[in-house]
């Protein structure tokens, strides 16, 4: 089953294929698979059950490798990197923004969101179980504004992650009009 996309280069896609343990890139015209990265294991370089992707402008490609409880790093070739941190429980959701920090939503104490620089380094960390919520989606803008969506709620939140505060919200439960049902994904057109 596919578990994440994002956008390459030069009209290319990647796919994250969580089962397979594997990236595919797809090429712009028709589709077809250009070539697949990624194998099934616990050692640096290799993923167990990747749920999401991220492409930096800088080319480097950020994989929440879920089950291993990191984010691997690897080129737009494939070719791995390094790890950027181990400091994680089930990396769920991950963005990348112009400065090249990385946003991660992983799932302990209702979704916790990590931000770091490209190096690896923790900026900052927040915790949902704090304002009594549950965090179930994130994505992050070119600027790094951060939208994190609440799972009972409905509400789309837009996080000061450097004040570490709620700077904004829209949406609430329902299917009427301005409501929402249930959140599992957001995204933030780029710049």
């Amino acid at each position: 089953p596919l578990h994440g996309i994002a956008a390459l280069d030069q009209g290319r896609v990647l796919l994250v294929l969580g089962k397979e343990c594997e990236l595919a890139v797809l090429e712009a015209n028709g589709g077809a698979v250009a070539w697949r990265f990624g194998e099934d294991g616990r050692r640096e370089g290799q993923l167990d059950r990747p749920s999401a992707v991220a492409v930096s402008a800088r080319g480097r490609v950020y994989v929440a490798d879920r089950d291993n409880h990191r984010i691997s790093v690897y080129t737009t070739r494939g070719i791995f990197l390094f790890v950027l941190s181990t400091d994680l429980r089930k990396p769920a959701q991950i963005a990348v923004d112009d400065d090249e920090r990385v946003y991660v939503l992983d799932e302990p104490d209702d979704g916790r969101l990590s931000v770091f620089d490209h190096r690896g380094a923790l900026l900052k960390r927040a915790s949902a179980k704090a304002g009594g919520a549950r965090w179930r989606a994130m994505t992050a803008s070119a600027e790094g504004r951060v939208f994190l969506a609440e799972a009972k709620s409905g509400r789309v939140l837009e996080f000061d992650w450097q004040q570490g505060r709620v700077a904004g919200a829209f949406g609430s439960q329902g299917r009427g009009r301005g409501q929402l049902s249930e959140i599992v994904a957001l995204a933030v057109q780029g710049s």
